[in-house]
């Protein structure tokens, strides 16, 4: 039997000084692991005057973490030292990294040959929403407005793509435990995946175009105008108000789309300028927006969030946003522009999912007694509007559709998503390939399938 020894290999160049937390073991003692499965991942830090600590991840470092992936199947088997437990293995700066640390072997199957190198690095950055914000409890926790993962092993150019959608979307890509292991397992090669989520701000088409334009004066004119018409209303805010507009305000004056990123390998930083492809989701995009009666930025918030927000708070919204109707023309323009301003940064791909209209609880037998037209009443049928919609997009401005109103009807709408909204596991499976397969023929580095 060939043993391996799991040494930590080198996850940056080796000027950089790298700390880290003990390690955190993903599968027991004893288990049979196949090549490319992540078996324990830990913390990660560097000190503030490292170089390397320029650019985004300068605020990142604290939320950094990288998963030790086996390149070879085999049985683990631990080293006691390589956990300490506690905050020990929490935080990043209570040891030092060192490539050739063993935190344990690897029993390889018979036929297996030994690789180069014991382990993958998977990489995970999160931006904090808010800096106090602190979970360290288990693999990419806590609350982000950013959250990033890619292959720290690589030695040619990364394939970015960026997602801004809404919770059907986060969940087919982060996966069941939110750390994107199911997206990555799926994929080999130089992959980047950057997840906007939709927690302050839903990701409109017209709101993300204004965000990749405004200019930083009238990123400060929001700001001020917030701080100045919040505390001035006929209710006083409480903490928890202060909290969401605080959200909120950052959410504005930020630009996902044009934000510059940095990505690690062991041979150095590279910088991201612009995302490769981009995935959308159509549920984003609303009949009914809130524009500024003054400012006349564009806003959407979640209606069960506004639900859950106190009286200062719609007081604010009613002294100082309009609502604006959207037809299904409108909201093709909408993405039509987004679109041209995506490509026009030198985007290649945008892919869009598109709507689940299959519901296997309707019995409609006739539609004469709807209000018309039967999209503003009937959900199904504003689903295949929308989706229609989308195919005249795809013609006119190259968008790759995510076909998840098809997949939903060979699975099973009634077992797989009730609601046209939340979908199973499996489900979720199926659109995560999808993804990946339009990504590959679209030609996006980093996004070869990987065969199971």
């Amino acid at each position: 039997m060939k043993v391996l020894p799991l040494t930590l290999g080198r996850l940056l160049p080796a000027t950089t000084v790298l700390q880290r937390s003990g390690v955190r073991w993903l599968v027991a003692d004893g288990a049979h692991c196949r090549a490319g499965e992540i078996i324990a991942y830990c913390n990660i830090g560097m000190r503030g005057s490292d170089p390397l600590l320029k650019g985004s991840l300068a605020g990142e470092q604290r939320d950094l973490q990288v998963a030790l992936a086996v390149t070879a199947p085999g049985i683990v088997r631990r080293a006691a030292s390589a956990s300490r437990g506690g905050f020990l293995d929490q935080m990043q700066y209570y040891d030092t990294w060192r490539d050739d640390d063993a935190i344990g072997t690897l029993d390889l199957d018979d036929g297996a040959s030994a690789p180069g190198a014991s382990f993958e690095h998977l990489v995970f950055a999160g931006h904090r929403a808010l800096d106090i914000a602190e979970v360290r409890t288990g693999l990419f926790t806590g609350w982000h407005d950013r959250a990033r993962v890619w292959w720290g092993d690589a030695d040619t150019p990364h394939g970015t793509l960026a997602c801004l959608g809404i919770c059907e979307q986060r969940s087919i890509v982060r996966g069941e435990a939110g750390a994107f292991l199911e997206l990555f397992a799926a994929v080999r090669g130089p992959a980047h995946v950057v997840h906007h989520p939709d927690d302050a701000l839903v990701p409109a088409a017209p709101f993300l175009v204004q965000q990749m334009t405004r200019t930083p004066a009238e990123c400060r004119a929001i700001e001020e105008d917030i701080a100045r018409s919040f505390a001035s209303g006929p209710v006083a805010p409480g903490g928890r108000d202060f909290m969401m507009l605080g959200a909120i305000a950052n959410a504005l004056v930020r630009s996902p789309l044009t934000e510059v990123l940095t990505v690690t390998s062991p041979a150095g930083a590279a910088t991201v300028s612009r995302p490769d492809a981009v995935l959308l989701s159509v549920l984003s995009e609303s009949s009914l927006l809130l524009r500024h009666k003054r400012l006349g930025y564009w806003m959407q918030v979640h209606g069960y969030r506004l639900s859950e927000t106190g009286p200062a708070f719609h007081a604010w919204l009613r002294a100082n946003f309009e609502q604006v109707r959207r037809s299904l023309a409108d909201i093709a323009r909408d993405l039509g522009l987004l679109a041209d301003a995506v490509r026009a940064r030198g985007t290649t791909e945008i892919l869009v999912l598109n709507a689940v209209s299959t519901l296997g609880t309707e019995q409609v037998q006739c539609y004469s007694s709807f209000t018309r037209p039967l999209g503003k009443t009937l959900g199904t049928v504003r689903a295949r509007e929308t989706n229609a919609m989308l195919h005249d997009l795809a013609r006119t401005h190259g968008i790759r559709i995510v076909d998840n109103d098809a997949l939903a009807a060979e699975f099973g709408a009634r077992q797989h998503i009730p609601d046209r909204v939340h979908s199973s596991g499996a489900l979720q499976q199926a659109t995560r390939d999808e993804i990946v397969r339009l990504l590959h023929e679209a030609g996006v580095p980093g996004f070869v399938p990987r065969s199971r």
